[in-house]
């Protein structure tokens, strides 16, 4: 207690009302429900109190766990620790301490190195979170529901400082100049003077909070977004204070940058682990900003680098296992792994700058970026390529990210594209749904002309070893509304290629109705002469009667004749002649 004194401000050197016991407005009990939004007047004393203080940055490490085990690794590649003991909840990473509770134990291990700093009896309660500032440790316990919430703060020798048992539900805690943040109730953060453990200071968030944090060395208060404790926390309830979100975006599985603060979680990773948003504040002149404009989102073997201005995929990245945690870091992201692998990827392009392994497969993983920072990172190659490595990943999981890739991916204007477009809907590794999918959008597309009529041009053939049907009806559909006529002679060929469904041979047909000219008058009237007679099906029977109408609209003279007669013979099937009736006059 007597280093604790020492560094906390003293009473003389204030002039504000918090600085021998507490503001007198908070009575002597923390988190009273009795208080009135005091204008950040208290909370404004309280930075000036903290604001000279200071913040371990952090260490930079990936925490792999297991049932009966902790492996530390140092995200510079320089060293590895392991902590064997049962592990019972998810451990918290703050500062340089990991805080783990396994077999009736609450303890702390020194994140450098893996050897305890201290253990004590475990709460009854479950960790919520953790905040240390390099000389104490900070950590919120949920007691169960409607049993409130238990907080303690332990020295480094394992002295309980303080313990308090609370009404509301508190989230994650953070230390700082030896006052104790703590969000609660989803919109408060009170400020607790460590020493006497009175509230002198409160603020009132209009945003969801539940976590205090130190990122890289400076306190965070986050929910939806992250608040930095500055000069302007005191603006907080005016929507003032140096804020930042993320781009509102609808990604599949329904990311969360933060997670309920106040909620324990489960000691092994879920689906909830494996679907993140991940993202570093960053300091401007006006307030905050996310670190580099790129935030990270993960979806089990998927990761997404994600424009923080507008939410547009910046690159895609496939992994062989599902990734269980990551964060941000300085210059880029660092993920990790099912199998223990870790990855540190540069932020711009998502080039992998450092690869890692905890060396087993793992349960759970939690990585603090700290102090890292991240340069350099390879050649990625283009985004459409990467995106299409994504949706061509056999995982059944992985249909919802692979359909809004394909969505995503299609609102490019690059011709480049349209070729990828035509690959997925070509090939048979596509799985069925994303080939429909990818058919759509190609239909849709009106970009990249050169790659449709190359796909035109290919064909069905085992000699040649050419096996991918192109999609024919789309490439018709697309060139049709650009008014592609170069397409006319291509779609043309198809309507008597055997390998063509009649699905797309009917799509052709259509296209040649805008598209055709004198040229394509043979094949059309061959392709109707030879099917007008034999069409059993609804979309047989439409493409004959397309095909009249593309034969009518080239050369009404010449097409005149054969249609009448067409329309007369008994070997026209009924639909056919009905369809062309009103070319005939009939």
């Amino acid at each position: 207690m007597k280093n604790l004194a020492r560094r906390l401000t003293t009473c003389a050197a204030l002039s504000f009302a918090i600085a021998c016991g507490g503001n007198s407005a908070f009575g002597d009990k923390a988190f009273s429900q009795n208080w009135q939004n005091d204008g950040g007047e208290s909370i404004a004393a309280v930075y000036e109190r903290v604001q000279h203080a200071s913040m371990p940055t952090g260490t930079a490490i990936a925490l792999g766990i297991t049932k009966s085990e902790l492996t530390g690794l140092m995200l510079n590649g320089k060293g590895k620790w392991k902590y064997t003991g049962p592990v019972d909840e998810r451990p918290v990473i703050t500062g340089d301490v990991v805080v783990t509770v396994g077999g009736g134990q609450l303890t702390a291990l020194d994140a450098k190195s893996g050897q305890p700093l201290w253990k004590l009896p475990a709460p009854k309660g479950q960790l919520l979170g953790a905040g240390d500032d390099g000389s104490l440790t900070a950590m919120s316990f949920t007691m169960g529901a409607g049993q409130g919430s238990q907080i303690l703060v332990v020295d480094r020798g394992g002295s309980i400082v303080q313990k308090m048992d609370v009404e509301p539900r508190v989230g994650t805690p953070a230390l700082l100049g030896g006052v104790l943040f703590v969000p609660w109730s989803a919109q408060y953060v009170t400020a607790i003077d460590v020493e006497s453990g009175k509230e002198i200071g409160r603020m009132l968030v209009r945003s969801q909070v539940s976590h205090a944090l130190n990122i890289g060395g400076s306190l965070y208060l986050g929910g939806r977004g992250l608040l930095r404790f500055d000069q302007r926390a005191s603006k907080a309830s005016e929507h003032l204070g140096s804020s930042v979100l993320l781009p509102e975006r609808e990604l599949p599985g329904k990311p969360m940058w933060l997670h309920d603060g106040s909620m324990a979680q489960t000691e092994l990773a879920t689906a909830k682990d494996k679907i993140r948003l991940y993202a570093r504040p960053a300091s401007t002149e006006s307030g905050i900003s996310i670190e580099g404009n790129r935030y990270m989102a993960t979806y089990f073997r998927v990761v997404l680098g994600m424009s923080a201005v507008d939410g547009a995929v910046a690159w895609a990245k496939t992994t062989e296992m599902d990734v269980l945690g990551g964060d941000a870091a300085s210059g880029g992201f660092v993920i990790c792994d099912v199998g223990g692998g870790v990855r540190v990827l540069e932020g711009k392009r998502g080039g992998e700058t450092l690869k890692l392994n905890i060396g087993h497969d793992i349960d759970a993983c939690i990585v603090q970026a700290g102090d890292l920072r991240i340069q350099g990172g390879g050649d990625t190659g283009p985004l459409s390529q990467q995106m299409e490595n994504a949706i061509l990943l056999e995982a059944s999981q992985m249909v919802t990210m692979q359909r809004f890739l394909l969505r995503e991916l299609a609102t490019r204007e690059d011709p480049e594209v349209t070729k990828t477009l035509i690959r997925l809907a070509s090939s048979p590794r596509t799985p069925p749904m994303l080939r429909d999918d990818a058919s759509g959008l190609l239909a849709a597309r009106r970009h990249g002309a050169e790659h449709m009529l190359a796909a035109l041009e290919s064909r069905y053939d085992y000699l040649e070893g050419v096996t991918r049907i192109p999609p024919v009806g789309a490439l018709a559909d697309a060139l049709a509304a650009m008014k592609e006529y170069k397409a006319a002679s291509l779609l043309a060929e198809h309507l008597g290629d055997p390998a063509t469904p009649i699905k797309d041979v009917l799509r052709a047909a259509r296209a040649l109705i805008k598209l055709g000219s004198s040229e394509e008058y043979p094949a059309l009237q061959l392709f109707f002469s030879i099917h007008r007679g034999t069409a059993s099906d609804e979309d047989s029977v439409e493409a004959v009667i397309a095909a009249a109408q593309a034969m009518a609209k080239i050369n009404p003279a010449l097409s005149g004749p054969v249609l009448k007669a067409a329309a007369k013979d008994s070997q026209t099937v009924a639909g056919v002649k009905n369809g062309i009736a009103s070319l005939t006059g009939g």
